[in-house]
């Protein structure tokens, strides 16, 4: 997860786990090392620029930077967000941050549009700072829009698209594979291939039950199975 891509961009049907992955995420970042900022699409659909930049320095933990208004800065709102609003909130961020990874994380973006242009102007702005920063990271859940041209397909070592789908034993297997090389666990082969087993085992029960919870059952699962797994090795 510290590493590339920068920006990952999860699709999917309804039931197929889109916002439990970014759920599934959350719970593998320590707050210790990453700075978590969730952000819901409800939220941002009727929020303004200031309001944004607000509610991101709330969750962050800093007073929101004093802006100066659009009004006295004699130019367009496009660049006094890239001139005065992101250089800002990035400082921001930077001081707060303590040596932690930035995580912004947006869920449910296939189910609100954000009706002010400006608002979704200036989170393109802030995915753009990606190139720019080597501590942010920015998960989209849902996310159907253009990405800014510096931040396109060309460029699969800061985007990744990932599409969820029903989880089979080997996605199982390489998410305790990743966890445990992410906290450098001594977790052997064996151990992993158990834990993936049972896991699988529990994942089919789910979907012969009701498919399009399965997954969700299947992440509250593994929560539960991932500090067993800890206490094993610790």
């Amino acid at each position: 997860m510290s590493g590339t891509p920068r920006l990952v961009i999860i699709a999917g049907d309804r039931g197929r786990g889109k916002t439990h992955r970014l759920s599934l995420i959350n719970s593998m970042l320590s707050d210790g090392a990453h700075l978590k900022i969730n952000l819901s699409s409800e939220a941002l659909s009727t929020i303004s620029v200031t309001g944004l930049v607000s509610l991101i320095s709330g969750i962050a933990g800093f007073s929101a930077p004093a802006l100066t208004p659009v009004s006295e800065m004699e130019s367009t709102a496009t660049v006094w967000m890239r001139d005065e609003v992101i250089p800002k909130l990035m400082d921001s961020l930077q001081n707060i941050r303590t040596g932690r990874l930035v995580w912004i994380l947006i869920a449910d973006l296939n189910n609100y549009s954000i009706k002010d242009k400006q608002t979704s102007q200036l989170l393109l702005l802030l995915y753009e700072q990606l190139k720019r920063v080597d501590w942010l990271r920015v998960v989209l859940d849902g996310f159907k829009g253009d990405l800014p041209a510096s931040l396109s397909d060309h460029t699969p070592q800061l985007v990744e698209r990932e599409r969820a789908s029903d989880a089979s034993q080997s996605h199982i297997q390489t998410f305790f594979e990743r966890f445990s090389a992410y906290l450098e666990l001594p977790v052997d082969a064996m151990t992993i291939g158990f834990a993936t087993n049972l896991m699988h085992q529990e994942y089919t029960g789910f979907l012969n039950d009701d498919s399009e919870t399965a997954l969700k059952r299947l992440n509250h699962k593994l929560k539960v199975v991932v500090p067993v797994l800890l206490k094993t090795v610790n």
